[in-house]
């Protein structure tokens, strides 16, 4: 696969820098390749899909969620424009080989022992608890202020832990 830079010139999404390539067109990052040809499709996408409603602002509707960033997760669309963009990169690695035994070994590098290390508990015991939080709302929320909003809400959550991996050659 081929990519355009700003002079003309081709550069090949090769193995070892494609993705980042592919990665830095897509975002519109300031390493793109060529920043006029491809755009900022990621977020530029976000921002269309926000404006369908009122595409030539007729209505003087303002932008869905999915134009603000703060939103976006909002709506259902953010996933399937997100699964679109991951499908792009999954269409690259399609075109690479597949790793070879030598990319993945480590000649002479063995692992002994593995255990998880959590404080109060016996050895490769996880620690996990429920746990309420509280949010507060207040700077998200359009109506007049009245005082602080906070919701609660429940999640779960783990004790500190530790991996112990000795390794020899």
């Amino acid at each position: 696969v081929l990519c355009f830079q700003s002079s003309g010139q081709t550069v090949e999404l090769t193995e070892r820098e494609g993705i980042d390539h592919l990665g830095n067109i897509i975002e519109s990052s300031i390493l793109s390749l060529n920043k006029n040809l491809y755009g900022d499709l990621h977020n530029l996408g976000h921002f269309i899909i926000g404006l369908c409603h009122d595409p030539d602002g007729r209505n003087l509707e303002n932008y869905g969620v999915m134009a603000d960033p703060t939103t976006t997760m909002r709506d259902p669309v953010f996933y399937r424009w997100h699964a679109f963009v991951d499908d792009i990169c999954q269409e690259h690695k399609t075109t690479l080989p597949r790793y070879t035994t030598e990319q993945l070994d480590f000649p002479g590098v063995r692992i002994t022992s593995a255990e998880i290390i959590t404080q109060g508990q016996p050895k490769n015991r996880l620690s996990t608890f429920w746990q309420q939080s509280d949010v507060d709302f207040s700077r998200g929320l359009d109506f007049a202020p009245r005082g602080p909003v906070y919701a609660r809400f429940t999640h779960l959550q783990h004790a500190p832990f530790n991996y112990k991996i000795q390794v020899s050659e």
